[in-house]
C-alpha cells in the first residue's frame, strides 16, 4: 500500500507533532508500506520525502494562548492563503508524482483540500477536543476560506468543517481521557508499534518543557530553586536548556523518549504526545498549561481521572511546582488511576487498526 503522509507542520517546531509523526511513520515502514512523507528533506528517517511548503509567522500574531484549533494554525503560519494554496499545489504534485493509495492527514489542511481535488481517499488524525465548539478570533480562519474559495469549495464555519472530506477519521487513546460526540465515524488507537514499559522503575522524575511561555534562563532558575539538592535523581529537556549536571539536576541535549519508562512521575506543558507516552507507560503527570485550547482540556483530563495534578502557567511558582510533585508522592491513587488507563489503552489494540482502516479506505 502506498501512503502519502502530511504531518503537521509549524513556524517553529511543535515536539508533540513531530514525534507523533515519526512514530506513524515508523510503524507504516516497519509494516512494509511505501512511505511518502510531505515534509522536509532529513526530518523523518523512514520514507521519501517529498517536497512541502515553509510555513512562516504571522506578521500580527495573537496576543493570548490559542483558544481554538483555528488560531492554534494561524498561529503555526499554516493558515494563511498564500500558504495554503502553495502547500496544496505541492501535495498535488506529490499525488501526480507517486499516485498514493491513500492520503495520511496528520494536522495539516492542506491534505484534506488537496484529497478533495484528486479524489485520492483521506484518512485523519484528530481528538474529540478539537470538535468542541469555541469562539475564536475571525482572522484565524480567514485564510483557510480563501484559499476553500480559489478551488470553488464552500465556505466553513470551523476548521473541523473540513473533516466532512475524510474518508476516515482516528485518534490515539482511550475514550475516558477524549471523549468524541460521533464515536461511531471514529477509529481509537491505544499504542502503534510495541506497549512500553510501566514506569515507577526508579525515583527519577522527568521534567519536558516545549511551548512554556517563559524564557529558557527563567526556567532554568525557576527547575534549580524547586529540585536543586532533592534526593532524586531528575532529567529536563526544554528548548535552550543548558546541557550538564548540577547535582541531581541533569539537562539533556535530546529529548529521550524512550527513557520515560525510568520516570516515577513526569512533569511537562501538556503536549499530546508527552501526554499519551506517559499514560501508556501509567506515569503519574503533573501539568503545567498555558490555557491553550488543547493544554488545557488535558490538565483537566489528567486531573478528572485521577492520575496527576495540573498548574496554570501563570500561577507557575517553586511553591506550586514543588507542592505538584509532593502531592503525586503523598497518595498512591494516583499510580493506581495511571495504572488503570494504561489498561483501557492496551484493550483498545495496537497500530494494527491504522492498516485496517488505511486499507478499507483505498481507492
Amino acid at each position: 500500500m502506498k501512503v502519502l503522509v502530511v504531518p503537521a507542520l509549524h513556524a517553529k517546531e511543535d515536539i508533540s507533532d513531530r514525534f507523533t509523526a515519526r512514530d506513524i511513520i515508523d510503524f507504516l515502514a516497519e509494516q512494509r508500506q511505501e512511505v511518502y512523507v510531505s515534509a522536509p528533506e532529513g526530518m523523518f528517517k523512514q520514507g521519501i520525502a517529498c517536497d512541502c511548503a515553509k510555513p512562516a509567522r504571522p506578521l500580527f500574531g495573537l496576543k493570548n494562548a490559542p483558544r481554538s484549533p483555528e488560531e492554534e494554525l494561524y498561529e503555526a503560519g499554516t493558515a494563511s492563503g498564500k500558504y495554503l494554496r502553495n502547500d496544496t499545489g505541492k501535495i498535488l504534485s506529490a499525488v501526480k508524482k507517486y499516485h498514493p493509495d491513500v492520503i495520511l492527514d496528520l494536522g495539516r489542511v492542506s491534505a484534506l483540500i488537496a484529497a478533495r481535488l484528486t479524489g485520492v481517499p483521506v484518512v485523519s488524525l484528530v481528538s474529540g477536543n478539537l470538535f468542541r465548539s469555541r469562539s475564536f478570533d475571525s482572522k484565524a480562519l480567514r485564510g483557510i476560506n480563501e484559499t476553500l474559495s480559489s478551488y470553488k469549495f464552500e465556505q466553513v464555519f470551523r476548521v473541523t468543517d473540513l473533516y466532512a472530506y475524510a474518508n476516515g477519521l482516528f485518534t490515539l487513546g482511550p475514550a475516558s481521557l477524549d471523549p468524541f460526540a460521533e464515536e461511531e465515524r471514529l477509529v481509537r488507537i491505544g499504542y502503534l508499534s510495541y506497549l512500553p514499559e510501566t514506569g515507577s522503575k526508579t525515583d527519577k522524575v522527568f521534567i519536558v518543557f516545549n511551548k512554556l511561555p517563559m524564557s529558557a534562563g527563567r526556567l532554568n532558575t525557576l527547575l534549580a530553586d524547586t529540585y536543586k539538592g532533592a534526593p532524586y535523581p531528575i532529567e529536563i529537556w526544554y528548548p535552550g536548556c543548558d546541557i550538564g549536571r548540577d547535582q541531581n539536576l541533569h539537562y539533556t541535549s535530546a529529548l529521550r523518549i524512550s527513557r520515560l519508562s525510568e520516570a516515577r512521575a513526569v512533569i511537562h506543558d501538556g503536549s499530546d504526545y508527552i501526554f499519551r507516552q506517559s499514560t501508556l507507560r501509567a506515569i503519574p503527570q503533573v501539568i503545567i498549561h498555558d490555557g491553550s485550547w488543547n493544554t488545557a482540556r488535558n490538565a483537566a483530563s489528567l486531573s478528572r481521572s485521577g492520575f496527576g495534578t495540573s498548574v496554570p502557567s501563570e500561577d507557575l511558582s517553586v511553591q506550586t511546582l514543588y507542592e505538584g510533585y509532593r502531592r503525586i508522592l503523598a497518595s498512591d491513587s494516583y499510580q493506581a488511576n495511571a495504572g488503570i488507563l494504561r489498561e483501557e489503552a492496551v484493550r483498545m489494540g495496537g497500530g494494527e487498526l491504522l492498516l485496517e482502516l488505511l486499507s478499507r479506505t483505498q481507492m
